[in-house]
């Protein structure tokens, strides 16, 4: 009897497929036949999608390949962030591409834009970053601020500065740049003079947090960098008063 067999493979994708018995799939060995196990299908903008996919080595096996390769068209429009997953950027259609050496596969996407219900919130402006990716995000006045996340050749080691006093279209101001690969939080104290951003993969191994002094919420300035105690790294703050608890 055939049975219509699914396994989660981590830091992968979803793989499908069908075979003879209740065996899992290898987790290594060439596949001799590779394809995308879905039609062409719609995802909603910002959303992680897990794709099914169907693998096999030569004998027709069930196999789980690994490094497989991804390649998004148009650029921009979506990513494929460490094979966890598709990521929908901007509305329109969109392919993507899977491959494992000579083998590729290509599904066809439409990528519907992120709607809310109406009379709830309604859509003014955008700011547009092109390089590292947006960690987080905090608004202050006319003025927010996002993290950044290594992507490719640009380094997340920049705390992005936008102003938004007109909505309609946010203006990007001279970023903060410190020693990191990954701006991962930032929050503003409640009386809006000081802020904290948190970073990993200091090159020099001193990861932590480091303190922003806002009298000029446009263009912050570095009062210190704290690490005693933080070499992994601080993902995620809180400002209470005048105490700071991080993780």
């Amino acid at each position: 009897m055939r049975l219509p067999l699914r396994w989660a493979v981590p830091g992968i994708v979803t793989i499908a497929s069908a075979c003879s018995d209740a065996t899992d799939p290898a987790l290594t060995g060439p596949p001799n036949t590779l394809r995308f196990d879905e039609a062409t299908r719609t995802v909603r903008q910002g959303e992680v999608t897990r794709f099914s996919i169907a693998a096999f080595d030569g004998n027709g096996q069930a196999i789980a390949p690994t490094a497989l390769s991804w390649r998004v068209e148009p650029a921009g429009a979506g990513a494929v962030p460490q094979g966890n997953g598709f990521v929908g950027y901007q509305p329109g259609a969109a392919r993507v591409m899977m491959g494992w050496g000579t083998l590729a596969d290509t599904l066809e996407l439409t990528i519907r834009e992120r709607a809310v219900p109406s009379g709830t919130l309604a859509l003014v402006g955008r700011g547009f970053q092109i390089g590292p990716w947006t960690t987080d995000l905090w608004v202050t006045g006319q003025y927010a601020y996002t993290g950044s996340f290594t992507r490719g050749p640009w380094p997340g080691n920049r705390l992005f500065v936008w102003d938004v006093s007109a909505p309609e279209s946010p203006q990007r101001l001279t970023p903060v740049q410190v020693d990191a690969a990954v701006v991962n939080d930032v929050k503003v104290r409640a009386d809006g003079r000081v802020a904290v951003l948190t970073h990993e993969g200091s090159t020099d191994g001193r990861n932590g947090i480091t303190l922003l002094d806002l009298q000029d919420p446009a263009a912050p300035t570095r009062i210190g960098r704290y690490v005693e105690g933080l070499s992994f790294g601080v993902h995620n703050a809180w400002y209470d008063g005048d105490y700071l608890y991080l993780a």
